[in-house]
């Protein structure tokens, strides 16, 4: 199935996917996850507003921001994140 701006990946073995546009606190938890079921992380953008938090069913959603357009914001923002053994071992909205 194809998703306009979304695309997902196995990067190496671990299940993850970029998308461009979410409402984490409305319906998008569950299109997010019916979009990329096997996804454990789901990155996103467009918004520019920095957001870490859970999804459904273990999936965590995360937008980091804009380093140069924070828009509405109070500082510009990156993600940082560290995935090992198939698993996100640390994640981070970074002030930049």
């Amino acid at each position: 199935m194809r998703y306009p701006s979304a695309w997902s990946c196995r990067w190496p073995a671990w299940p993850w996917a970029w998308c461009t546009t979410a409402d984490p606190d409305g319906v998008g938890k569950a299109r997010l996850r019916r979009a990329f079921p096997s996804a454990d992380l789901v990155v996103y953008g467009h918004s520019h507003i920095p957001w870490d938090a859970p999804g459904l069913d273990g999936q965590r959603l995360l937008n980091p921001g804009s380093p140069t357009q924070r828009r509405s914001q109070p500082h510009p923002t990156i993600a940082v994140v560290d995935l090992a053994d198939g698993r996100i071992r640390h994640r981070e909205i970074v002030v930049v």
